[in-house]
C-alpha cells in the first residue's frame, strides 16, 4: 500500500493599520498651511497586497505639495491616493503633504475632519482621521493705545502697542 502525504501551505497574514495626523491640530487660522501625515504599518508576518489608500481632501483645504511622496502616491483634483504592497513587519509606507486652508470667512468655526482609508486584497479595510478647527485672523487689541498725530509728510519713527514695538 502506498500512502500520499498532503501538504497545505498557509500564508502568514498581514496586520495592517493606518494613522492620520495633522499639524497644527486644534485652532488653525484662515489661509494657514497645515501638514497631513498618513502612515500605514504592517505588524503581521505576511505582506499586505493590493493596498489602495484614498484621502479625499475636505472642501475647506486645497492640496499644497508633497513633503514625502513614496512610489505609487499621486494627487489629482484634491484626492490623494497610494497603491502598492506593504511588506511584512515592520513594513510601512508614509506620505506627508501640505494643504492650504481657504480664506472664506464662512469657514470660521468649522471643524475640518480629513479621513484616509485603505482597502486591501488580504488585510481588510481601515480608516483614520485628523481634525482641526478654523478660526479668524486675530485682530490686535489696540485698547489703551495712544493716539499718534502727524502732519502730512512727517515720518512716524516708532509706535508701540501695550509694550510691543511696531516700528
Amino acid at each position: 500500500a502506498t500512502s500520499a502525504a498532503a501538504f497545505v501551505i498557509v500564508e502568514a497574514p498581514p496586520s495592517l493599520a493606518i494613522a492620520k495626523d495633522v499639524v497644527p491640530e486644534g485652532a488653525v487660522i484662515l489661509g494657514s498651511v497645515v501638514t497631513f501625515t498618513i502612515t500605514m504599518a504592517n505588524s503581521g508576518e505576511g505582506q499586505a497586497t493590493g493596498v489602495v489608500m484614498t484621502d479625499v481632501l475636505p472642501a475647506e483645504v486645497s492640496f499644497g505639495g508633497w513633503l514625502v511622496q513614496p512610489a505609487g502616491a499621486i494627487q489629482a483634483n484634491g484626492v490623494v491616493t497610494w497603491t502598492g504592497d506593504i511588506p511584512a513587519a515592520p513594513g510601512q509606507v508614509a506620505l506627508a503633504f501640505t494643504a492650504t486652508v481657504g480664506t472664506d470667512p464662512a469657514y470660521v468655526g468649522r471643524t475640518v475632519t480629513n479621513t484616509a482609508t485603505f482597502v486591501s486584497e488580504n488585510a481588510g479595510t481601515h480608516s483614520d482621521d485628523a481634525a482641526f478647527t478654523i478660526v479668524a485672523v486675530p485682530v490686535p487689541d489696540l485698547s489703551g493705545s495712544t493716539k499718534v498725530s502727524a502732519y502730512p509728510g512727517q515720518q512716524v519713527n516708532e509706535i508701540s502697542v501695550k509694550g510691543r514695538n511696531l516700528s
